[in-house]
């Protein structure tokens, strides 16, 4: 049974003109499905969570982008009799762009419907203590992108590009426009339960499961989502020249020259803890999680079955 999760409100509309589409290939090849759609934040949890409850091995179909993968791997109670499919209609599509899936159209929809392929996939986990957990694909982030996620979220820029089909610029247009507003901070990370670092100017930190997020911002060039480990980067500077500068490197996949920054790290690990001065704003996979001033970050043990081509 396959089980599609539909955000009707991605690219501004366009998941559910494309579910006519795809409606009609199910209907046209006599495939069971239902169609769920999402009315409002954390719904598609609520309905994933539903749909776990059902005996059996299932399918679940994203049809949005990275916030409504995000969404649907926080609901999923059930990693052993669950795959996961993923139709991108979002503004960066880190999550396809991380583990080479395909984001044209009618190829990821075949490689859902019709490939027998999947592969495993590390998930990450968001410790925020009292028993509050989330979980990630892509990414989870505190400080500076963080807080530039956050202002995405609700901002009319984000709606006006996705109009004009240029979304993945959502990000950079955000983050140039806050660069010189945001305040670095000191914070402390120990890296499995051994390794401390104080960084007294960090302006982000990012825990990385694939290479990029925000939209193609390649933090990790290295990163595997199957090896089980996170590579964390951490940029450690006030400087707003050199802030400036890093972002189209990394855009740019200029890793040669990020060398040259002092004041990029980037550790790889199982688990990491951070502390913070003061609270700041945390987000996972691109949706915001308040304001936090302490948080682990580690993989699960279940892992995500992800269909493949």
């Amino acid at each position: 049974m396959f089980h599609f999760i539909v955000n009707p409100s991605s690219q501004s509309g366009k998941s559910k003109s494309l579910w006519k589409l795809i409606e009609r290939e199910l209907k046209e090849h006599h495939i069971d499905y239902k169609v769920h759609y999402t009315r409002y934040e954390y719904h598609a949890i609520q309905l994933v969570q539903e749909i776990c409850k059902e005996k059996g091995f299932k399918t679940i179909v994203a049809l949005g982008g990275d916030g409504t993968v995000s969404e649907v791997v926080n609901g999923i109670t059930d990693f052993d009799n669950v795959k996961f499919g993923y139709i991108p209609t979002g503004s960066s599509n880190d999550f396809s762009r991380g583990l080479g899936l395909p984001t044209k159209f009618k190829k990821a929809l075949d490689t859902v419907l019709y490939s027998k392929n999947y592969k495993e996939i590390d998930v990450g986990c968001l410790d925020f203590g009292n028993n509050e957990t989330q979980k990630f694909g892509v990414s989870c982030g505190m400080g500076f992108d963080a807080a530039v996620c956050m202002e995405a979220y609700s901002s009319p820029i984000k709606d006006f590009l996705n109009r004009i089909h240029m979304g993945f610029f959502t990000y950079t247009v955000i983050a140039v426009k806050n660069i010189f507003t945001y305040k670095c901070s000191k914070i402390t990370i120990t890296f499995d339960d051994k390794d401390t670092r104080v960084y007294d100017r960090c302006l982000f930190l990012s825990s990385l499961n694939g290479p990029c997020e925000g939209g193609g911002l390649r933090l990790a060039p290295h990163a595997n989502p199957f090896d089980e480990y996170l590579d964390v980067f951490v940029l450690n500077t006030d400087n707003k020249v050199k802030i400036l500068l890093f972002f189209p490197l990394a855009y740019l996949n200029c890793h040669s020259a990020l060398n040259y920054f002092d004041e990029v790290d980037i550790v790889r690990c199982k688990k990491l803890h951070i502390v913070s001065d003061v609270p700041l704003p945390v987000h996972r996979d691109g949706e915001p999680c308040k304001y936090r001033t302490d948080v682990t970050i580690s993989l699960q043990k279940k892992k995500l079955k992800v269909c493949t081509p």
